[in-house]
């Protein structure tokens, strides 16, 4: 199917084509929601401080609910309530360098968001990402071990509608943060 706004409800319905311009009835109704366009994802370098900016009341997706995440369940449920409702950030970045990354946090107003990666030829559909942590504090700090080269999507998904602002670094093998 093309043309589907991303971030968007729909409901479908199957039916077969019959013998001439006949068809047979609509199956029953199926909703889904398209997931997050993945140009819109923000490039960050190595060594840059990022900040994850959450407005007050933002919902996120339901594509990107906490059960949506196949292989990042355990980044966005963490159980009392507190599942991935909030807003997602999209973010992109490049491994040079293969080895183990990191995100650090510093600064964290916003208590609890979830951080998944995978590989930009996956797309960037919830089911594709898999768990790097739960941002709680600062001086909270997410490995990535075992990344190779090439390019990846991380999202950051807030546990419900939190308001303020998660600022992270991303470290790389060989760079040193300032």
């Amino acid at each position: 199917i093309t043309g589907l706004t991303p971030t968007t409800g729909y409901h479908v319905y199957v039916r077969q084509v019959c013998a001439g311009p006949v068809y047979s009835a609509n199956s029953f109704r199926t909703p889904f929601n398209t997931s997050l366009d993945c140009s819109i994802a923000q490039i960050i370098t190595c060594g840059a401080q990022t900040s994850n900016v959450f407005v007050s009341g933002a919902t996120g997706n339901s594509a990107y609910g906490q059960s949506s995440y196949t292989n990042g369940m355990s980044c966005m449920s963490t159980g009392g309530g507190a599942e991935a409702t909030g807003a997602e950030r999209l973010f992109r970045f490049t491994v040079t360098t293969a080895g183990t990354h990191d995100l650090t946090i510093p600064a964290n107003s916003v208590t609890r968001v979830g951080y998944a990666i995978t590989p930009v030829a996956n797309g960037c559909a919830a089911p594709v990402f898999t768990c790097v942590g739960v941002g709680l504090a600062a001086g909270s700090n997410l490995n990535m071990p075992g990344l190779t080269a090439g390019d990846y999507y991380l999202i950051a998904d807030a546990h419900t509608s939190y308001v303020g602002n998660q600022q992270f670094t991303l470290n790389c093998p060989g760079v040193p943060s300032c």
